[in-house]
């Protein structure tokens, strides 16, 4: 872990790689496509979070893991075909009482000035910290986001209310940016090389751009 991890952020930090996703636009495993800079996006990912937190997990069990990353721990969805927030459950279930870094695998531009730009808006009334996309109105880049394993808690004293990461993954549409709407988030405007960090590669087109792979 890179000594110049913000300090701000309180408590312990578990990263989470999103690598459970059937990537139907892509047509094969995103995770293990080989990037042009060499190793494959997930070996990219776990390398960026490596830079900001001690201890990374790989979220959901779809994929075989290239030799490089085999001794990482990896944590089934809390939901079958949950989607990303299935993946983010079962990561601030790991992460305790602390903060669970949300990270997708299909980002190959990401670098780890971003990911800690996150972590040094972490306060105790926040729940979770995420860029906004420029693009679309009240929607965030929620898949690389920090989030207080507190969301994912029942309310104290409650026995019969559910946190609300569980409601909305079992009682609602199963998405982060519903979630977020629930929480107390902080939303962080990007930067322009900030924009391009955050893009998602989703198709072949989009890898194509890229060069050769």
């Amino acid at each position: 872990m890179s000594d110049t991890t913000p300090t701000r952020i309180l408590g312990s930090v578990v990263a989470g790689i999103l690598a459970g996703g059937k990537s139907t636009r892509m047509g094969r495993p995103k995770a293990l496509i080989e990037l042009p800079t060499g190793g494959t996006m997930i070996e990219h990912a776990v390398q960026v979070a490596r830079q900001v937190t001690d201890e990374v997990v790989v979220l959901g069990r779809e994929i075989r893991l290239p030799a490089s990353l085999a001794k990482l721990t990896i944590l089934d969805d809390a939901k079958p075909d949950g989607g990303p927030l299935a993946g983010l459950c079962s990561l601030l279930k790991r992460a305790n009482r602390g903060w669970g870094l949300l990270l997708a695998c299909d980002m190959p531009f990401i670098e780890s000035a971003v990911i800690r730009r996150l972590l040094a808006q972490a306060d105790p009334d926040t729940d979770a910290v995420v860029f906004e996309r420029s693009e679309r109105r009240g929607s965030y880049h929620a898949c690389c986001g920090l989030y207080h394993s507190r969301i994912a808690r029942a309310p104290a004293g409650s026995r019969t209310r559910r946190a609300p990461a569980l409601e909305v993954l079992f009682d609602g549409d199963a998405s982060l940016n519903s979630l977020l709407k629930l929480v107390c988030v902080k939303v962080l405007k990007p930067m322009p090389e900030e924009s391009r960090q955050l893009c998602n590669i989703n198709t072949p087109a989009d890898l194509a751009k890229m060069g050769p792979n």
